[in-house]
């Protein structure tokens, strides 16, 4: 839009400059050829448009894949403890990403015909990808960034030409004021010379007076051309100011914009009346971290890390500081079972280490958890949750179910004079089910706020020690008899913690932390016998030199059990110990890892002492890999087996564009069944470019502990046979 329309400042100025020189002549012809921006607040909704949630097709963007395998034999990754017959597992499973009605989800499923463990490896999942959700967000963004970047450096631009016929209009205006007011001082001075012509007789004189008042007239004459200009000029300096101040308050709006871009959602420019622009769906998906739908593991309780996996759906929300969490499903078995005999010791069945941490949990019911408040989970925050299950046993011999209540006060305090410090308290009660179920409580409310010794609680603190480079934790736990916390996890009740943990950070070099706990049962001194657990230990992991790390790792535990007719303690530990290099043979690199694990652990059924030392050397060759393993096993645990063994094992890995082979031996020297032989063999080969087909064969030993066999499955069938297709699907 050109100076001589009218445009938004509703202005037009002059275009009729009367002849000047050829300075005044070119300002104003710079002024009126100047093209006058757009309105660029007009092109605000392309800003918001970009923000907003597009509407698509169904599915958009599919891309992963799916895998359809049979496994038949000796199989390490299931268990059937009731027969010695090869086992015959037909599995399927798959990770799809996709974008569903134009929100990026993951879709994930496995099964397989034989469960292990029961019911959870056969699962369905569809999760919302909160990663790439932000990521999109934080590309709109960007992408709005960059475009109000344009304007603004539009604006500068057009505002330093502005600037410039600014500066030049003040300059001429100045020389013209000048000019005018000496213009009119000789006017005024002309004015008070001038006499009446007729009173005069002399006529030369008389004469010599009409000269100078024609004088006088051109005077006049040239002052009020001189003004007319001056008037005209500062018409274009005023437009061109109003414009500069125009393009100035577009700048502003714009680089308010920008700053408000972190909380553009919420406050949706509504200074600017575009609250309609962006509808509820972008404000609200937003701030979704957790929508799984399917197999799900909600944190029910922050009295543990610990979760119990159900078949629902589990939805987390941050608005703000306001978060919110809701899950609903049916509860599944939380046991795992494998051919893996520490696996199984450690976290399989109720141990040492693990004896107010382990629960059976076998039966279903419907679980509710709901919880919600001011503030984030990792910070400063007040939350209120409650838990409701439908099936809560009573009484394992009669098998009596009722169901049970929990409600929870979440708090945590990050002070802000203090940064590195966090103070959390947890306070919860349960229903009591047992009162319940015999009528001494009417319902699971009544039994909430009754004096019932069902209260959980837990207090932690955090403290960063910056000059030491060190983080301390301290916290203490307390959960009643009678409180009902298999909505919880594994977490038992009836026992109380006290634990510290340290986290040092010195170099690169040496990096350290220290941890001791102790915990003990009958908190509420209902049982004649009382058991303490006090465990101590740490790790160490550094870099040696460059390709060269370390890492040292122990747990010693002491059990104590006192009742008034007996006294006994059992000691149990944990060892680890490695190191690993790189280094280089005429421009061959090879990797070496050394490691040295002792374990003494005693569980429900029996203590066992297991010890492996293990070196594997990992060369990287043109066409591939190979892979030198020498190890050393040693078991003696009654319920397993006594046995130790020497394990010489090579595995050459020939990878192509296509095609992968991979062979391997083992040699196995054992005390107790001799010596053995076995391999491995597998072929994998890409036919397109999406459609690849495996098949693999292995014959097992026996006297890796890590993967035990009872002799009489290995002797029926030690040989394991696979096939598998998958199939990659590319984004479309």
């Amino acid at each position: 839009m050109l100076f001589g329309q009218v445009d938004a400042t509703g202005l037009k100025p002059r275009t009729n400059i009367p002849d000047s020189d050829s300075l005044l002549n070119a300002y104003a012809q710079s002024v009126l050829s100047f093209d006058v921006m757009e309105n660029p607040l007009n092109s605000d909704d392309i800003v918001l448009d970009s923000l907003k949630l597009k509407k698509l097709g169904l599915f958009k963007g599919i891309s992963g894949q799916i895998g359809v395998g049979y496994e038949y034999g000796l199989l390490t990754g299931y268990f059937e403890p009731e027969s010695i017959d090869p086992l015959s597992v037909l599995n399927t499973r798959g990770d799809i990403n996709s974008e569903l009605l134009g929100l990026p989800v993951k879709v994930s499923y496995n099964y397989s015909s034989m469960k292990n463990p029961l019911g959870v490896n056969n699962y369905f999942r569809v999760s919302l990808d909160t990663e790439k959700l932000s990521q999109k967000a934080a590309d709109k963004k960007n992408s709005v960034k960059r475009q109000l970047d344009e304007k603004i450096g539009s604006l500068q631009s057009e505002k330093g030409k502005l600037s410039g016929k600014l500066g030049m209009g003040e300059v001429l205006m100045q020389k013209m004021k000048r000019d005018l007011i000496k213009q009119k001082n000789e006017l005024e001075s002309r004015a008070r010379e001038q006499v009446q012509i007729d009173t005069l007789s002399d006529a030369d004189l008389k004469n010599d007076l009409i000269n100078e008042n024609d004088r006088y007239h051109e005077l006049e004459e040239k002052y009020n051309k001189s003004l007319k200009v001056y008037d005209s000029i500062q018409g274009l300096y005023e437009k061109v100011k109003k414009i500069y101040e125009l393009y100035d308050h577009y700048q502003s709006v714009f680089e308010n914009r920008k700053n408000q871009l972190d909380g553009l959602y919420k406050e949706s420019l509504s200074s600017m009346g575009k609250e309609k622009a962006l509808d509820g769906k972008p404000k609200f998906l937003e701030g979704i971290t957790t929508l799984d739908i399917g197999l799900t593991y909600p944190e029910t309780s922050a009295l543990s890390n610990n979760s119990i996996p159900i078949q629902g759906i589990h939805l987390e929300t941050q608005h703000g500081n306001w978060y919110s969490s809701i899950s609903s499903g049916v509860t599944m078995n939380n046991l795992m079972v494998s051919t893996d005999v520490i696996q199984n010791k450690l976290t399989n069945s109720q141990n040492l280490f693990n004896q107010f941490d382990f629960q059976n949990f076998r039966e279903q019911g419907l679980m509710t958890s709901v919880k919600s408040g001011y503030g984030k989970k990792s910070s400063t925050h007040v939350f209120l949750g409650m838990r409701y299950f439908t099936q809560s046993i009573v009484s394992s011999d009669t098998a009596q179910i009722t169901p049970s209540l929990g409600a929870e006060l979440d708090v945590r305090w990050d002070p802000s004079f203090s940064p590195g410090t966090s103070l959390e308290l947890v306070y919860g009660k349960t229903s009591y089910n047992e009162a319940i179920a015999n009528g001494q409580r009417s319902g699971v409310w009544a039994s909430i706020f009754s004096v019932d010794r069902t209260n959980t609680s837990l207090i932690k603190m955090t403290q960063l020690v910056k000059p030491l480079s060190t983080e301390v934790t301290l916290s203490s736990r307390w959960i009643d008899p009678f409180a009902d916390v298999r909505s919880i996890g594994v977490v038992q009740p009836n026992n109380q913690r006290q634990e510290i943990r340290t986290n040092t950070s010195i170099s690169k070099h040496f990096k350290f932390g220290l941890n001791y706990r102790r915990d003990a049962n009958n908190t509420g001194r209902v049982s004649d016998t009382t058991i303490q657990l006090n465990i101590v230990g740490g790790q160490m992991n550094g870099q040696i030199v460059k390709g060269m790390n370390y890492f040292l790792s122990f747990n010693y535990l002491l059990q104590e059990q006192q009742s008034q007719s007996l006294s006994s303690s059992q000691t149990n530990y944990m060892i680890g110990a490695g190191i690993s290099a790189e280094y280089s043979i005429k421009d061959i690199k090879n990797a070496v890892n050394f490691s040295y694990n002792d374990y003494l652990i005693t569980d429900t059924l029996s203590t066992g002492f297991f010890r492996n030392i293990s070196l594997q050397n990992i060369t990287k060759l043109d066409f591939g890999t190979n892979s030198f393993t020498l190890s050393y096993f040693r078991m003696e645990d009654e319920a397993l087996d006594i046995n130790s063994s020497y394990v010489i094992g090579d595995e050459l890995t020939i990878a192509g564009e296509r095609a992968k082979l991979v062979a391997g031996m083992k040699v196995v020297e054992s005390k107790q069944y001799g010596s053995d032989f076995g391999g491995n063999l597998e072929l994998s080969y890409r036919f397109r470019e999406n459609f690849e087909w495996t098949l693999a064969a292995e014959k097992l030993v026996l006297g890796d502990f890590y993967n035990y066999f009872s002799p009489e499955r290995f002797q029926q069938f030690p040989y394991m046979i696979m096939t598998r297709i998958n199939i990659l699907i590319q984004k479309k």
